[in-house]
């Protein structure tokens, strides 16, 4: 069941209206204090059950499960069930539906980016009240840009279970041969790709192998000076920071002939078997796609990670994606406590590092980056630690109810210019007004 964003916000005014009408004995979500009977599920002997919906598979869902099962075998009172929602897209779509019918999981994994479309709807739990009464917790030992795009309205409303940033993936072999250092600005990247296209047909070796992805171009506007809406959030404001990056790659595809396009819903592994396959020197992707390009490259080169490049004349900025654990307003009391324990146990040190390693995602605690820095890991495997660096650059994008509105036009026009040559300032500026129509 998909709805559009508008029916479901009319649908969410019904159930908060049916939620207002329930008599005191079911508090509503933003009256209930976090439960501490929960744990006493124990000596009643019946667990209290649990469902997290996820959107991560293949490898990644593989990881999931197996924390779900340490977890359900770490102690008797919760039993955690894991139910695999085909992608971030479908946990939101399963999400709205279940608003609607009233049947909701305890345990929604939602891409950071919509964290303030059900916040604002009232679909969620705020988490402070959980906080304040867990001293287990340690708040400050979380990294500030795992909690970005967490809130709404001053208020917290999902906690960091996945977290990542963009990075740059570079065949250390080729840079070696070449001879050339890594691209740190967007002009630099341009010249570079030149420096490895060699080839023709099915043989050609390309500079850069491109995926279009709106989440990259957060960081093209930012490391131009823009910004994607304006400090009031009322007006859109990317068009113009965002076309002359985004111009580059178009450039490099039509006129340099040094860069290549992989669209559609196998875009991402077929660019993964190109640059496994030696077919091309530079690519973007999330840090968590690490794993998944390991182990299509086989041992048969070895990977450099570096920041993502900015415009001459300006700093480096990325955006952080992945997603965060939000906990439900319809759910029970007892079973929001649950939740939260799981949540909880999910981003420990031990737990959170068991993670970042087995899937690429960076820590969310800096306890469990020291962790990994005492055990060598990243002396091991420095590919992982780039992320980590990158942090220091990391910006929130928009805290608005209507990302997907803005994301989709993005999108749309990313695709127009590097399939169809279309100029970039032109498809931004078409993007930016039909987005701020929506919004209107």
């Amino acid at each position: 069941m998909k709805l559009p964003f508008r029916l479901f916000i009319m649908a969410l005014v019904l159930v908060m209206t049916i939620v207002a009408c329930v008599p005191a004995s079911a508090p509503a979500a933003e009256e209930a204090a976090p439960s501490a009977e929960a744990a006493a599920a124990a000596s009643t002997g019946e667990k209290i059950q649990v469902r997290f919906w996820y959107g991560l598979g293949g490898e990644l869902g593989e990881v999931i499960e197996e924390m779900i099962k340490q977890y359900n075998a770490s102690q008797d009172a919760i039993e955690v069930t894991g139910v695999f929602q085909q992608s971030y897209n479908g946990v939101q779509e399963k999400f709205q539906a279940a608003l609607v019918s009233g049947d909701v999981p305890e345990i929604v994994q939602i891409e950071i980016h919509g964290t303030p479309k059900f916040a604002s709807a009232g679909a969620l739990t705020e988490l402070q009240p959980f906080i304040d009464a867990d001293p287990d917790l340690n708040f400050e030992d979380l990294i500030p840009a795992g909690m970005l795009n967490q809130t709404w309205d001053g208020k917290l409303y999902a906690m960091p279970i996945n977290r990542s940033t963009p990075v740059l993936y570079l065949n250390k072999q080729m840079f070696e041969a070449a001879g050339v250092e890594p691209p740190t600005t967007w002009q630099e990247f341009r010249a570079v790709a030149k420096t490895f296209t060699t080839g023709e047909g099915d043989a050609k070796v390309y500079g850069f192998l491109a995926t279009p992805s709106w989440w990259y171009f957060e960081s093209m506007v930012w490391s131009n000076g823009g910004e994607i809406m304006n400090e009031e959030l009322t007006q859109l404001t990317f068009a113009e920071p965002g076309a002359a990056p985004l111009q580059i790659w178009a450039d490099m595809i039509y006129q340099d002939g040094t860069a290549r396009v992989f669209t559609g819903d196998q875009s991402f592994a077929q660019r993964n078997q190109a640059f496994a396959e030696g077919k091309g020197a530079m690519t973007f992707d999330s840090t968590a796609g690490l794993r998944g390009i390991l182990a299509a490259i086989d041992g048969k080169f070895e990977i450099q990670t570096v920041f993502v490049p900015h415009m001459e004349g300006f700093n480096t900025a990325v955006p952080t994606g992945g997603a965060a654990a939000g906990i439900p307003a319809a759910v029970s009391d007892e079973k929001k406590q649950a939740a939260w324990e799981f949540i909880k146990w999910w981003i420990s040190t031990e737990q959170n590092a068991y993670w970042s390693q087995e899937t690429g995602y960076w820590p969310v605690r800096y306890s469990s980056v020291e962790k990994l820095r005492t055990e060598k890991y990243y002396e091991k495997n420095p590919a992982f630690e780039t992320t980590i660096k990158q942090l220091e650059f990391a910006k929130a994008a928009p805290s608005t109810p209507y990302w997907p509105v803005i994301s989709k036009a993005i999108g749309t026009a990313i695709e127009d210019v590097l399939v169809n040559n279309t100029p970039a300032i032109d498809a931004l500026k078409k993007a930016e007004a039909d987005a701020q129509a929506e919004i209107e």
